[in-house]
């Protein structure tokens, strides 16, 4: 009895050290990678704005941190961004974006400090296409248009 203990106990030990494996990221500063360049820019509201970008990195699953603050994390496959990327502004949610190799495709979406939900919408290609829907702080629609090739096409 005391030995099938055992084996469920070194099994259980094995199951959780694959797991963690599975779910590990490689966590970068980019004032301190060769692969991440940092440059502050004018912001659509006229604040400056800070911008990364990402170069020549190793396939993986990263997490980006300025000063020990996540910045953004997602995954790095044939030196371009893939799939789900989350960005954030002194450590709070921002912006999710989908990506397909290197370039938005799929759904965006855009917080407002408290989290709740401020922009909705797809890209294709690059483009935004389909619903756009704007929220206001409390989730109610403020705005929706219908988008083509980065265009309103009906609001």
């Amino acid at each position: 009895m005391l030995q099938n203990k055992f084996r469920l106990i070194i099994s259980v030990i094995i199951v959780n050290i694959v797991t963690i494996s599975v779910f590990a990221q490689n966590t970068v500063d980019v004032n301190s990678s060769s692969w991440v360049s940092v440059q502050t820019i004018e912001g659509d509201n006229g604040l400056p704005s800070t911008v990364y970008e990402i170069q020549n990195a190793p396939d993986g699953y990263y997490q980006f941190t300025d000063m020990q603050i996540t910045v953004m994390e997602g995954e790095i496959a044939s030196s371009v961004k893939q799939g789900v990327w989350i960005y954030y502004v002194n450590g709070i949610l921002s912006e999710k974006i989908e990506y397909l190799d290197g370039v938005q495709n799929g759904l965006y979406e855009a917080y407002y400090p408290n989290g709740q939900l401020r922009v909705q919408c797809t890209f294709v290609d690059g483009e935004a296409h389909g619903s756009y829907i704007v929220y206001d702080t409390q989730g109610n629609i403020t705005m929706q248009n219908t988008m083509s090739n980065g265009l309103i096409i009906q609001e």
